[in-house]
């Protein structure tokens, strides 16, 4: 899968594509294909190492997108393969 990661430091110079092995999603987790991608506040704090600074790299610093369920975990039953979804983050 393709990613875009922070590794190396801090600042936009600092994101890189790269490939990824598909990760399985564990029990309770579900697996999506992003369809698209935002940066937001919250990311580019990260991105430039403001916004938790002690963040160990390599990271993904993306919070909201959408996208598709291709694959549930174990124990897994408020999604269904298909379905379009829309992970944000919250720190609860």
């Amino acid at each position: 899968m393709k990613a875009y990661v922070l590794q190396g430091g801090f600042g936009l110079d600092y994101v890189h594509e790269v490939e990824r092995d598909i990760p399985s999603p564990g029990p309770g987790q579900v697996l999506i294909r992003m369809k698209a991608v935002s940066l937001n506040a919250r990311d580019i704090g990260i991105i430039n190492g403001f916004y938790e600074p002690n963040r160990t790299a390599p990271l993904i610093p993306v919070s909201d997108g959408v996208g598709e369920v291709v694959a549930l975990g174990d124990h897994t039953n408020k999604f269904k393969i298909g379905e379009r979804v829309s992970p944000i983050f919250t720190q609860s």
